[in-house]
């Protein structure tokens, strides 16, 4: 299903005239070229990279596919009229027979196209120039050194013209058509339907973050384990030549493209369409992971614009209905791993998005904060220290995938919340001494969209005084101890009116949600009766009784529907005593009357 899709978008670039290389051929990095004259002698060597930053990169040129080699014989595979140094200058680039064999064999794959004597006098140059063996020239150019240690691709082409001796148009038809006349047996591609000569090696995939820098195979069989009923390599399970040339072709140029390509952890995700949409070009922007950004308007925008483009009426109804395709991939040894696949039509998976995004809204309590948490601040929220090593590998896929299908959450990510709310409630910053929020905005969001799905509980962004379910209450209620121990800290020194005067604040080494959050998340009982009995300490030390009052009645509100202390709180009923107190804490820290507002933040 995977490889028929990247084939279907490989056949829709070709329609759309995009720069997408044709059968036999890709796009390549080539350090060097040795430019020849028609009569096969050696003129110049030229370096083509270029600085970019601090390192050289060399110019990409569209050039005959590159062949897949491994193992002993690897020597006796050489690419079409490029390659490395060994295959171009033999022994005279390193002394070894290996060197000697690898030469051969790129003069033996010449031939074997275009004959002893080719007919284009670019390809009759370059055999010219190989078989006569004498390299000495080129030795003498100050770029050998480098090309003796680092070993670079490299190719040829004639004076006085601009394309590479195997770009030249009759040189690419007598490739194209050598490939499709090959001598062999023909199979029944398991992509295609259609006879072919199956792929006994396929192309490697670049581009895969953690994966080897020369590549990884999507489809490999490269040992006799893998083999079944006589069959050995790609015979196990035919692929096409043309089949497998179109999809590591398109899935490459995939992994190339940032506006196609996003990562989630060690996870790259690809992503394409049957016909060009808004959301192709946008949904990067709906999951972008980039959480070094403190304010995100440009992506707010692109989210909106694609979240409201259903009903606003941009979008026609023959494009809702196209499919929309999204591929995970990640390392695994030397091959790729397939972490997760979807796929869905446009209008279905804006639909799931935009409800996703709904509900993860939640009140914010900074006002640079975005409207739209990123997905990489969201899953990171869930990992010790905010590091993508501490996220568990599965939940990624799982939760991202839920997104897009609009199904439940994995379980596992309520647990993971509630344990690093859990965990920080009394950590510090080690530079800056000061309280971790262990509960911030993510989290909120995360556990708010996590109970509306997995639990149909109905739940408002802001502060909801009507709710009266327990947990809230005393998510609410402990919220509000809290703020009233900060606040009557500062009156505590009563004499000190100079210091009062100039409101100089005091900080508290710990508040009550440092020792108590945990067990007054899960065991209320336990707990709440000391933190009440405390309360009257906190209400006695402030000298302003409207203040005094205020607070009083915030306690006695959420006090009044509570019949009895719950004596255990379940994960799903601490998830709601979490959300209960981020919406206190984020009403009481910005609300806008003149007896809160002395509240202010004071952590």
């Amino acid at each position: 299903m995977i490889l028929q899709r990247l084939n279907e978008y490989y056949d829709r670039l070709l329609d759309e005239g995009a720069d997408v290389a044709a059968y036999g051929f890709q796009r390549k990095e080539l350090s060097f070229i040795v430019v020849l004259d028609q009569d096969g002698s050696f003129v110049n060597l030229e370096d083509t990279r270029t600085k970019e930053g601090k390192k050289l990169v060399a110019k990409s040129f569209l050039i005959p596919g590159e062949k897949s080699r491994s193992g002993k014989n690897a020597h006796k595979v050489a690419n079409i009229l490029w390659d490395k140094p060994g295959y171009l200058f033999g022994e005279a680039y390193q002394e070894g027979d290996v060197y000697r064999k690898q030469h051969e064999s790129f003069i033996d794959e010449i031939e074997k196209i275009f004959g002893t004597e080719p007919t284009d006098e670019g390809v009759r140059a370059v055999l010219k120039f190989l078989k006569q063996g004498d390299f000495s020239e080129i030795q003498k150019k100050e770029e050998w050194e480098e090309i003796r240690k680092k070993g670079p691709f490299m190719s040829f082409r004639l004076r006085g013209e601009d394309p590479l001796v195997c770009q030249r148009e009759n040189v690419k038809e007598k490739i194209i058509s050598a490939q499709e006349n090959d001598e062999g047996s023909k199979q029944f591609c398991l992509v295609s339907g259609q006879e072919d000569h199956p792929a006994r090696l396929h192309p490697k995939i670049k581009g895969i973050w953690g994966a080897q820098s020369s590549g990884a195979t999507l489809v490999s069989f490269n040992l006799s384990a893998f083999d079944s009923y006589g069959k050995s390599q790609g015979a196990n399970a035919p692929v096409g030549e043309k089949a497998a040339f179109a999809y590591t072709t398109v899935l490459n140029r995939l992994l190339r493209s940032a506006d196609h390509r996003l990562r989630l952890g060690d996870v790259t995700v690809v992503f394409w369409s049957q016909k060009p949409n808004i959301l192709e070009d946008y949904f990067a922007d709906l999951f972008d992971t980039d959480t070094t950004r403190v304010t995100e308007s440009e992506d707010t925008d692109a989210i909106r614009k694609v979240l409201t483009a259903p009903k606003s009426g941009i979008l026609p109804e023959e494009e809702l209905e196209l499919p929309f395709f999204v591929l995970g991939l990640s390392p695994n040894a030397a091959r790729i791993s397939v972490r997760f696949w979807y796929e869905g039509s446009v209008g279905k998976t804006l639909e799931n998005i935009r409800r996703y995004f709904d509900e993860l809204r939640i009140v914010k309590r900074f006002a640079d904060e975005s409207d739209f948490p990123t997905l990489g601040k969201l899953l990171l929220s869930t990992a010790l220290e905010y590091k993508w090593d501490n996220v568990p590998p599965n939940l990624t896929g799982a939760f991202f995938l839920a997104a897009l299908n609009g199904t439940r959450y994995p379980e596992t990510l309520l647990s993971s919340v509630i344990r690093r709310i859990r965990a920080e409630a009394g950590k510090k910053d080690s530079k800056t001494k000061k309280r971790v929020e262990n509960i911030p905005r993510e989290r909120a969001a995360l556990l708010k969209a996590l109970l509306i799905r997995n639990h149909k509980k109905e739940i408002t962004m802001s502060l909801d005084t009507t709710r009266n379910d327990p947990a809230y209450l005393l998510g609410r209620l402990f919220a509000v101890l809290e703020h009233l121990q900060i606040k009557s800290h500062e009156y505590e020194d009563k004499d000190n009116k100079k210091e009062q005067n100039k409101q100089k604040k005091k900080t508290l080494n710990s508040t009550i949600r440092d020792r108590y959050y945990g067990s007054a998340s899960s065991t209320p009982i336990a707990v709440f009766p000391t933190l009440l009995k405390l309360s009257t300490h906190h209400l006695a030390k402030l000298d302003n009784p409207g203040l005094k009052n205020w607070y009083e009645s915030l306690i006695q509100e959420t006090l009044k529907p509570m019949q009895e202390w719950p004596t255990h709180l379940p994960l799903a009923e601490q998830a709601m005593f979490a959300l209960g107190y981020y919406h206190q804490r984020a009403d009481l820290y910005t609300a806008k009357n003149d007896k809160t507002t002395e509240g202010e933040n004071h952590e």
